[in-house]
């Protein structure tokens, strides 16, 4: 099967959190794998993400470029267990928590 696009989701490292800001998209690790692969990228990681921010994301961007007619390599990095999000019914957005505590678990208390 030819493959026509690299997929990446993951937490921080696949993003390139660390990196610097200006050159991040081109030196986050899923940009030099595209690169050697000479294919697309399309990287929907995010820095602090859970698994299931991971696979909530993933698959419907999956399912759209399947129906577009895509082809995607797809690479999934997995988080930390201790991380979780839920979504706040009152405003429909997802907040992100963890078992170490951060301050989005001050929120979930409110």
């Amino acid at each position: 099967m030819t493959v026509d696009c690299l997929y990446t989701n993951g937490d921080s490292w696949t993003y390139g959190e660390f990196l610097n800001e200006s050159t991040r998209a081109k030196q986050c690790w899923p940009s030099v794998v595209a690169e050697q692969l000479g294919l697309e990228l399309i990287n929907d990681a995010r820095g602090g993400s859970c698994n299931q921010r991971i696979i909530r994301t993933s698959v419907p961007s999956l399912q759209s470029l399947i129906n577009q007619g895509r082809k995607p390599l797809v690479v999934l990095c997995w988080s930390f267990p201790h991380r979780y999000e839920m979504c706040k019914l009152d405003t429909n957005e997802w907040v992100r928590f963890s078992g170490t505590g951060n301050d989005a678990d001050e929120q979930l208390a409110e």
